[in-house]
């Protein structure tokens, strides 16, 4: 799984990301009801040295973070193993810095934001770590 989430909010709030996610063509998750559906136009770009960019197919990158971002072994492995991963974000401050990366498989701030319709992604097809 890789979440995202923005440091900024959202010029106009959780509505306006909401419309923007939606406009992206990430759907609006509920984990508590329903798991991500495989988005094939999706895919993560990375290599061993980590996360490149995400991007649609047709549209080109939707997002590239300044620095490839490194994620631990064990997650590279699992994408390599699997050549798929969990994408999720939601509005900026949704799930509080403290108690993201926690390594501690704790998903009740996933699954408060998905209730409240502020949750999107899919699986994605991780492409670049053959």
């Amino acid at each position: 799984m890789f979440y995202m989430q923005p440091g900024d909010a959202h010029r106009h709030g959780p509505l306006g990301f909401r419309a923007d996610r939606l406009s992206d063509g990430l759907p609006a998750l509920d984990l508590s009801r329903e798991a991500p559906r495989v988005l094939e136009e999706w895919s993560i770009v990375a290599n061993r040295t980590g996360l490149l960019y995400i991007e649609r197919r047709g549209t080109g990158r939707w997002y590239q973070p300044p620095a490839p971002w490194a994620p631990p072994p064990e997650w590279l492995a699992a994408a390599h193993y699997h050549g798929k991963a969990i994408f999720l974000t939601a509005p900026a401050g949704s799930i509080p810095a403290t108690n993201l990366d926690t390594g501690t498989g704790d998903l009740s701030g996933l699954l408060a934001v998905g209730r409240r319709a502020e949750l999107f992604g899919a699986v994605m097809t991780v492409t670049g770590l053959a």
